[in-house]
């Protein structure tokens, strides 16, 4: 038998990357019966006239198939290098100004630091507001904790998305905490900060 397939036209893609290959072998006089994919990733053989595959590692891939007919002769095809599949972008900020101060105005240099092996789009909402550039200098006016999300889309469309709920923290600061009401004697008790507003704690 003469192996042959044809896949998809998207060769490039991002971790979780699926992939369709269909078999277009021919036999010669007797009829296939087996048709093997090798995906060159260390899974196993998947056997069938086609299959969509998931890549789940970054990494330049083969893919062959192997026929085999009634009478046990084989065919196989091999596409080198077919698939290349990339890392996923990471969405990621910081920022070198105070978070947190008691009265408005104040305005906040968030600066990107997302990583992708593509170029990437940022969209920003940052205390109900959007931004489409790489960095963001949001003003604000009014008290009250502002969250900060970051989505980054690369030129494969390959997406990540980070949130920090109360980013910024204009107003009182309110130091609380959850505790259970008793605890025994020599066995540890769990704390649970529910402050508002701070950005260093110190437990006594």
């Amino acid at each position: 038998p003469t192996a042959n397939f044809i896949n998809q036209p998207i060769l490039t893609g991002c971790v979780d990357f699926p992939f369709f290959v269909s078999n277009t072998s021919v036999s010669s006089s007797l009829p296939i019966t087996n048709w093997d994919w090798d995906f060159d990733d260390g899974s196993p053989l998947v056997n069938g006239l086609s299959t969509t595959h998931v890549y789940k590692y970054p990494g330049i891939y083969n893919v062959t198939l192997v026929v085999t007919d009634t009478l046990g002769c084989v065919g196989t095809k091999v596409k080198n290098n077919l698939v290349n599949v990339k890392a996923k972008p990471v969405a990621s900020f910081y920022s070198l100004d105070s978070l947190s101060v008691c009265g408005p105005p104040l305005t906040v240099n968030i600066i990107n630091s997302s990583t992708s092996s593509h170029p990437l789009t940022n969209s920003w909402l940052v205390g109900g507001v959007t931004y489409n550039t790489l960095n963001v200098s949001p003003t604000f006016t009014t008290s009250g904790g502002f969250d900060a999300q970051l989505i980054v889309s690369n030129t494969i469309g390959c997406a990540d998305t980070v949130v920090v709920p109360n980013y910024v923290w204009i107003g009182a600061i309110n130091a609380s905490m959850n505790i259970k009401d008793t605890a025994c004697l020599g066995v540890s008790t769990d704390l649970m900060n529910t402050s508002q507003g701070g950005s260093l704690f110190s437990w006594d």
